[in-house]
C-alpha cells in the first residue's frame, strides 16, 4: 500500500470511530441522533429535528413511488392527502400528470453508512399518503430499496410493490393482478382478494392469512411461509429451505 493511501485510510478510519463516539455520546445524553456519510462527508442528526409537510391533493387515479430510504403508507382517509416527515438533506418530489401521482425520493449521492443509536423510537423519515377508502385505482406501482411498506384497505386493478430490504404490512387490498417482491424483508398479508395473486421472497417470513383468489403463486426460497384461510383455486407453492405452516 502506498504511503499516500495508507494515510488516507488511517484519517478516514479516525473520522469515522470519533463521529461514532460522538454519536454515543450524544445518545446517552437523551438525544436520538443517526449518523450517516453522504457525498458530502459524515453527518450526524437530530433525529428529533425532523421536517414535516403536508400537502392537499386533486385526486388521481394511479399511484407510481420510486422510493430508497423513507417508509411508505397508504392509509384510508375522507380526502387526497400527502404528508412528509423527513431530513433537512432529504428530498422527496411529488406531481399529478394524467391522472398519476408521482412520488420520487432523491437518494443521496454515495450514503454508505446510517448508524441508528436510539434503540426504541427514532422518528424514521415517512410518507404517508391518505386516499378516500372508497377510491379505486387502475394501478398502484411502488419500487422501495430499504423503507418499510404499510397499505390498507386499496383497490385497484394492477397492483405491484418491488422491494430490497424492507418488511412490508398489506391489508384489505382487491386487485386483479396483484404482484409482491420482497428480497429480504418479510411479508404479511391479510384480506387479499383478487384473481392472480403473486408473492416473491429470496430470504424472508410470508405471513398470509384470509386470501380469497383465483391464483396463488408463491415462491420463497429461504424463508418460512405460514398460511391461514386461504381460499384458492389453483395455488403453486416453490421453496428451496424453509418451513410451511
Amino acid at each position: 500500500m502506498k504511503k499516500t493511501t495508507k494515510i488516507i485510510t488511517i484519517i478516514a478510519s479516525i473520522m469515522i470511530i470519533t463521529g461514532i463516539l460522538l454519536t454515543v455520546i450524544g445518545y446517552f445524553s437523551g438525544a436520538k441522533l443517526t449518523l450517516t456519510r453522504d457525498g458530502n462527508g459524515f453527518k450526524i442528526y437530530d433525529s428529533g429535528n425532523q421536517i414535516s409537510e403536508s400537502f392537499s391533493l386533486d385526486p388521481f387515479s394511479k399511484i407510481e413511488g420510486n422510493l430508497n430510504d423513507f417508509d411508505f403508507e397508504i392509509i384510508p382517509s375522507t380526502e387526497y392527502k400527502l404528508e412528509i416527515t423527513r431530513q433537512e438533506d432529504q428530498s422527496i418530489t411529488h406531481k399529478i400528470k394524467d391522472h398519476t401521482l408521482y412520488l420520487n425520493e432523491e437518494a443521496s449521492k454515495g450514503a454508505i453508512i446510517n448508524i441508528n443509536l436510539d434503540f426504541f423510537s427514532f422518528p424514521q423519515s415517512v410518507i404517508k399518503l391518505y386516499v378516500p377508502k372508497d377510491a379505486v385505482f387502475s394501478a398502484v406501482e411502488l419500487v422501495s430499496a430499504y423503507g418499510d411498506v404499510h397499505i390498507a384497505d386499496i383497490t385497484s386493478t394492477n397492483f405491484t410493490i418491488e422491494a430490497n430490504d424492507g418488511n412490508m404490512d398489506l391489508n384489505g387490498i382487491n386487485s386483479d393482478q396483484l404482484t409482491i417482491t420482497n428480497r429480504y424483508g418479510d411479508i404479511i398479508a391479510d384480506e387479499i382478494k383478487g384473481e392472480q395473486t403473486k408473492f416473491i421472497s429470496n430470504d424472508g417470513s410470508l405471513s398470509l392469512k384470509r386470501l380469497d383468489v383465483n391464483t396463488l403463486n408463491v415462491t420463497n426460497n429461504y424463508g418460512d411461509i405460514d398460511t391461514e384461510d386461504i381460499m384458492s383455486y389453483e395455488t403453486t407453492i416453490s421453496m428451496d429451505n424453509g418451513d410451511i405452516t
